[in-house]
């Protein structure tokens, strides 16, 4: 299912998602084209998401860096890219052999605003597709709060690498049944 995701019509062509609303949403896969404007999202996100969480070192280790990370992504339709008004806003990655949501990343001015959940609601409609009975991620230290109000419970913390540089992360889980 691509196009634009409406979790809730009401007037006026936009979704509700808890209390927040959200204009229509169009998500759809990635193109190679996209990259670029991506890997610049990411950095964008990371660093102002994560300022209070983690180092400038912790933070631009983990800030994309190189647009071609995200091509194997692409070969398997499993790179999202969400925009309003033709504006990118995020993105999502799931990966649906590890049965893990890689990501979801917001342009900092989309912060709490509903994306991010209209983005995590459709890669867990993906998944769900695919008859996964659960998903797992890891969880930054700033999003740890987002996911459990989004049903995800916390398994245990645990680091990532990202450039020889450790990321402290929560490992955290969503039964989609």
């Amino acid at each position: 299912y691509y196009g634009t995701l409406r979790v809730m019509p009401i007037l006026g062509g936009f979704i509700l998602l808890g209390r927040q609303m959200v204009s229509s949403l169009n998500i759809r896969p990635a193109k190679k084209e996209d990259l670029p404007s991506l890997c610049k999202l990411h950095a964008l996100s990371v660093k102002s998401a994560g300022k209070k969480f983690y180092s400038s070192e912790q933070m631009e280790a983990w800030a994309c860096s190189n647009p071609e990370k995200y091509t194997p992504y692409l070969e398997t339709e499993q790179l999202f890219v969400a925009e309003n008004d033709n504006l990118l806003v995020g993105f999502g990655i799931i990966h649906y052999e590890a049965k893990e949501i890689r990501a979801v990343y917001l342009d900092p001015q989309y912060f709490g605003k509903g994306y991010g959940k209209a983005i995590l609601n459709f890669l867990e409609l993906k998944a769900k597709d695919l008859e996964l009975s659960q998903v797992t991620l890891g969880a930054s230290l700033n999003a740890r709060n987002f996911y459990e109000r989004n049903g995800y419970n916390f398994i245990k913390e645990d680091r990532y690498k990202f450039k020889n540089t450790e990321i402290p992360v929560f490992l955290m889980s969503k039964s989609l049944n």
